[in-house]
Order: structure tokens, then C-alpha cells, then sequence
């Protein structure tokens, strides 16, 4: 269930946004009365939505630049419409299952941004261009407020109430995504529905259904409404069957024939449900109480609350238009693999446009029932609509002075003008893979991809990687370090990149012909070659450590995780230094090594105190620790003792040292 705290807050912000209404009207009613015009309202209204579209873009720009936008989504976004600028329409790289993000989500109406491309080839024109048409949406919202409640003053309030919900900030301020498009066509869909322009409305909807595949759901819902309270039965029920029939087509077989796989991707997040719609139906019919204890987490409980609170709950008296966001309602709320705080993701954008509408016919319903026997009532519920939306907005908003107010996501950190310098030595051409917070840096070339979650097929051309403890390691938990050194360890030991420079805790690694030292070419039990070695050290002192650099390939994909030895012994036999362990560390197992890539281990062997002068050689072998078995030496024209291979070192000098 949801916490006390998460109804507390909501109680309070209704409580006081009552107190506010009922106070103000009080004291309204006393004083001089004020009236805005309908131009004048129209002005403002115009004022607003320019204010806040230049402060959400101006925030969003400044994230980006101070590195807090990622891969998923503003990466996969940049360089699927760079890419469309350059001709290749919808290639990505980013998501590494599909080469066209058609694979993905039917979004024919992002062309309309390519011409923006060409002009101006930036992430910020994206995040921009999506705070602008989040905030034309307020203008339908406010005429159909202004029409319907006949009253400049409270639709302005209803437009506030827009601009400062939570979920309007969020989405403006999350990267970049397609149904930034959303909220300003269904609003406006809304709107001449509301006002009988069905022709417009249908092209309104139309285009609407250009934006995503689920936004088909959402005309049918908007049928239903028609069928049911409108009374256009046939008109109605035509528009619920197209719009099921379009999403279905679309996830059936539009978007898997564009996907590799062949399969919907995004029903991964019903998998708990059924592999099918029908599956998932089936089972929601067969175990309504399991689905509706998921539907009602804690989280989804607070979100529910967080979307209706910034509007005083006013949208459950106009509940009959809920009806057409009740389809992304309850895909958030049916899914159990999503974030904890939903209100921060771009999940809200088909939701808002029913809910403000819903919110203006629960106003003009309070107006027509209590103006009778209140006639101030109307600045009352201005008021009301104002306060909570201004409350809402401290408490669970991402805008400046609210609680939430993140001030180190707009701040540019000193040391990015290192990594800065490491990118502008990348070519335009080459191939990257990088940190998710460094690929919108990145993503204007042809092949990019995740560090973490790239095509294993890919060796790009260089690694950017940041090995900040604050880093993002998205898709990476935060806290896993094993999952995240693991990741680290395959480019540090891949001998077919080199560090080619480390600034400020970033690294770049550039790939290259593999250099594999003094060449051996062993084989040990038909599945690990010893490539090559090099010593860091011409010589070695007593007491030191001898390093060295041992380069391995599996031949195949092995099935146990093998250990390496390395002993240093006299010409007697005797022994002055040994290291045992994983050949490229615990973080990553011979198990996990690529077949026929050529791995470099690092090693440093020490050497006993007293080690005296003399030749020296050097034992190397591989065994399995479960069994302490070794793997045989194959064949070949080296040194053997036994299961390990010989490599002569240089003689201890005389002088000590503590390595």
C-alpha cells in the first residue's frame, strides 16, 4: 500500500488549496473587482506558454551541456534524426537489437524535426523543440477552459496548473522522446472535439496516431467516449475498432518486420502477463486479485496521486473523460518493469491532455452547482486550482525552488573540459562506445553503441570511458561494482586497444594492431593460446617484483574459469617468486573470454628478499582450481617443465628494492 507520507501530502495541498479558494473568495468578495478581458487573457496566456517553453528548453540545454542526458533517450533520438538528415531514415545504433528505431516504436511524425537538422545539427534543437511543443499544448487546454467555463481568468488558472504540473516538467527535462508530440495534438484533438469540429478533430487525432503505436489505444478510448457520452454511437464504436485495429497491426506486424528479431520488444514489459495480448487478457480475466494487487503497488499509488493533486482531484468529477487516458493508465499501471517514481518519466504524456480536460468539466461543473448560491464562487476555484498546482509544483516538481530541485544536474563540472578534449580527438567517422551520459556528446556519426550494452560483435574504433564513482553505469545498477568492473576489465584487457589518454578520471582507448611482444604461440589444453609476453622490467632486484605481460586468446568458448601460475626458479629449482589467480581478474573469468580475441593480462610476480644473483626462468601454466587439475601443454618448439611452459628472465641486480 501506499505510504502515509505519499496521502498526507496530497491531503495537505487539497486542504490548503480549499483554504485558499475559500479565504480568497472572502476577501474578493469585499474588496474592488478585478476582470480580465478575453484578448487580455489570450495575451497572457501567449506570455506564459513562451515563458515556460524558454525556461524548460533553457534547463534542458543546460543538462545536456553539463553531461546529465544519456544514451536512453536523447543519444538514440540525436542520432536516429542526424542520421535522417543525412539520408539513412530512422537508422540508430544506439539500441544494439535493431539498426532502425522502427524496431522499436512507430514514429513517422519525428521527420518533421529533420529540417531542424539541417539548420541547426544539435541535441539542444531536440530538447528546445520538445519544450516549445509541451508548452503549445497549454493553448487548446486554456480555449477550451476559457470556452467552457466562461471565464478568461479561471482558464488562465487552469493553464498554470498545466505549465507547473510535475509531469509536464518532467518530460521537458528527461532527455528527448516522440511523445513530446503528444499532449499538444491530443489537446488540440480535444478541443475541436469538444467544439463539434469533427473534421479537424480527426485530422488532429490522425496525426496523433504518427507519434507512437499505443497512441492508437488512446483514439479508442476517445471512441468510446464518443459512442457512450456524446451519443454518436456508430461514429464512436467505428473509432474505438480503428484505433485497436491500428496499434494491433502496428505491434503485430509493422514494427516487428523493422526489428531483427522479428518480435514486439515492449511486450517484454507484460511478459509477467502472457507472451500475447490475448495471453495477457486471459489472465488478467482469470486473476484479477494477483493483477490488481501489481496495479497498485505503492508506487503506482503515488503516482496516481502525484498526477491528480496538482489539480485538486478536480478531474475525477469530470471523470467521464478519464476514459480516454485510462489506455496509458493502465499500461503503466498493468507493467511490472518500470521505474519506482513514475512522474519523473516521459509515461505521463498521452495521460495529461484527458486529465486537464477532465479537470475543466469538473471546474464547470462546481461553477454551474454552487454559483447560484456563491457568486464569487469563480475566483474561489481559481484560486483553489492555483494554489495546488503551486504546491504540487514545490513538492513533487523538478522546477527551480521546488523540493525536488536537482541544482548539480545544470551545473558544468571543471573536469568536463577534460573529457572534452578527449572527444574532439575522436574522428567523425569512427565507431564509439561509451558511457550513457557521453554518447549524446557522441552521436553524431554512423555506429555508436552503449558501453554495457553493446552488439558483442562490435570492436569500435574507441572506448570513452568515465571512471568517476558518480558516473552513470546505466544500464548498470549503481551499486554494481562486480557488473561494472567486469565491463571495465574487457576493454583494459583487450590487446587490441591501447590507452591512448587518461584526463580527469576519463579514459580513451583507441583500437589498433595487436602487439603481442616476444611471440610463443603455446597451447595450453587445446583451448587457451599464450600468444606472446613482454617484461616491464629489463631486471629484476630482490625484494622487488618482476612484471611482466602475458597475452591469451581461448581458441573456444570455455566452460570452467581456469587459474594461472607463474613461479620464478634458479637454475636449481628452487623458487624465489609465485603468483596465482585469474588470468585478467576475478571480474572476468576465462568463461566469459571472447573466442579468438587476444586478451592482455597484466602480472607482477615478487621476488623473495633474498633472492641471489643468477639466471632465472619463468614457470607458466593454467590449472583448474575446482580440481587443481592442469591443462596439458600442446605441442610446439619451446621450453617445457612439465604442464608449463619455460620463459627466461633477466638475473636479480645487486641493489635491493622495495619494488
Amino acid at each position: 500500500m501506499v505510504s502515509g507520507m505519499s496521502f498526507v501530502e496530497p491531503i495537505i495541498i487539497f486542504g490548503v488549496g480549499i483554504a485558499a479558494g475559500v479565504g480568497g473568495t472572502a476577501v474578493l468578495r469585499r474588496g474592488p473587482r478585478f476582470h480580465i478581458g478575453r484578448d487580455a487573457a489570450q495575451w497572457l496566456a501567449f506570455l506564459l506558454v513562451l515563458a515556460w517553453a524558454v525556461l524548460l528548453g533553457t534547463l534542458a540545454v543546460l543538462k545536456q551541456l553539463a553531461f546529465h542526458t544519456g544514451a536512453y533517450d536523447l543519444g538514440i533520438f540525436d542520432q536516429m534524426i542526424w542520421n535522417s538528415a543525412q539520408g539513412r531514415l530512422f537508422e540508430n545504433s544506439v539500441m544494439a537489437d535493431s539498426p532502425s528505431f522502427l524496431g522499436h516504436h512507430f514514429s513517422p511524425i519525428l521527420i518533421v524535426l529533420v529540417p531542424l537538422y539541417w539548420v541547426y545539427p544539435n541535441p539542444a534543437a531536440l530538447l528546445a523543440a520538445q519544450a516549445l511543443l509541451l508548452a503549445l499544448a497549454g493553448l487548446p487546454i486554456f480555449w477550451m477552459a476559457r470556452d467552457s467555463l466562461r471565464s478568461p481568468g479561471l482558464a488562465l488558472a487552469v493553464l498554470l496548473a498545466y505549465l507547473l504540473h510535475p509531469a509536464t516538467a518532467y518530460i521537458a527535462l528527461f532527455d528527448f522522446h516522440e511523445v513530446a508530440f503528444a499532449p499538444l495534438l491530443l489537446a488540440l484533438a480535444l478541443y475541436l472535439l469538444l467544439r463539434q469540429r469533427y473534421l479537424l478533430f480527426g485530422i488532429a487525432l490522425g496525426v496523433a496516431f504518427l507519434v507512437k503505436e499505443d497512441i492508437g489505444l488512446v483514439g479508442a478510448a476517445t471512441g468510446m467516449f464518443i459512442a457512450f457520452f456524446q451519443r454518436h454511437r456508430l461514429a464512436g464504436l467505428g473509432l474505438a475498432v480503428g484505433g485497436i485495429v491500428w496499434t494491433l497491426l502496428l505491434v503485430r506486424y509493422v514494427i516487428p518486420s523493422f526489428h531483427p528479431s522479428g518480435e514486439y520488444y515492449f511486450s517484454a514489459l507484460y511478459a509477467n502477463l502472457g507472451g500475447t495480448p490475448r495471453e495477457v487478457l486471459v489472465n488478467i480475466l482469470r486473476h484479477p486479485d494477483s493483477v490488481l494487487a501489481q496495479m497498485l503497488t505503492s508506487n503506482k499509488q503515488a503516482y496516481l496521486l502525484q498526477m491528480l493533486a496538482p489539480l485538486g482531484a478536480l478531474p475525477l468529477l469530470g471523470w467521464p473523460v478519464l476514459i480516454i487516458g485510462l489506455p496509458a493508465v493502465l499500461s503503466l499501471l498493468l507493467s511490472a518493469n518500470l521505474p519506482p517514481d513514475l512522474i519523473q518519466y516521459q509515461y505521463s504524456a498521452s495521460i495529461l491532455p484527458p486529465l486537464l480536460v477532465a479537470c475543466v468539466l469538473g471546474l464547470r461543473l462546481l461553477r454551474e452547482r454552487t454559483i447560484a448560491r456563491w457568486p464569487g464562487v469563480v475566483p474561489g476555484l481559481g484560486l483553489f486550482v492555483v494554489t495546488t498546482a503551486i504546491l504540487s509544483a514545490y513538492l513533487y516538481g523538478p522546477l527551480p525552488l521546488a523540493r525536488r530541485f536537482t541544482p548539480e544536474n545544470y551545473r558544468q563540472a571543471p573536469r568536463l573540459e577534460a573529457v572534452r578534449q578527449l572527444i574532439a580527438q575522436i574522428p567523425p567517422q569512427a565507431s564509439v562506445i561509451a558511457q550513457s551520459d557521453l554518447v549524446p556528446q557522441l552521436s553524431h556519426r554512423s555506429v555508436i553503441q552503449l558501453f554495457n550494452f553493446a552488439d558483442p560483435a562490435l570492436h569500435p574504433d574507441y572506448y570513452l570511458i568515465d571512471m568517476d564513482p558518480k558516473a552513470s553505469r546505466f544500464p548498470i545498477q549503481q551499486d554494481d561494482d562486480r557488473s561494472y568492473l567486469k565491463g571495465i576489465t574487457r576493454v583494459t584487457s583487450d590487446a587490441e586497444y591501447r590507452l591512448v589518454a587518461d584526463r580527469e578520471g576519463y579514459l580513451l582507448f583507441k583500437r589498433g594492431a595487436v602487439d603481442v611482444g616476444q611471440r610463443v604461440g603455446v597451447t595450453f589444453g587445446d583451448q587457451i593460446t599464450l600468444e606472446g609476453y613482454s617484461l616491464a622490467n629489463r631486471q629484476i632486484s630482490p625484494g622487488g617484483k618482476l612484471r611482466l605481460t602475458l597475452y591469451l586468446r581461448a581458441t573456444r568458448k570455455l566452460a570452467a574459469n581456469y587459474s594461472l601460475f607463474a613461479q620464478l626458479l634458479d637454475d636449481t629449482g628452487k623458487l624465489w617468486g609465485q603468483h596465482d589467480g585469474y588470468p585478467t581478474t576475478e571480474y572476468l573469468p576465462t568463461s566469459d573470454w571472447e573466442p579468438g580475441r587476444v586478451l592482455r593480462a597484466d602480472w607482477e610476480v615478487p621476488v623473495a628478499p633474498d633472492a641471489p644473483a643468477g639466471a632465472f626462468h619463468l614457470l607458466i601454466g593454467l590449472y583448474d582450481l575446482t580440481t587443481m587439475q592442469r591443462l596439458p601443454l600442446g605441442n610446439g618448439d619451446f621450453e617445457r617443465q612439465g604442464d608449463a611452459i619455460v620463459l627466461h628472465v633477466p638475473r636479480p641486480s645487486e641493489r635491493r628494492s622495495d619494488g
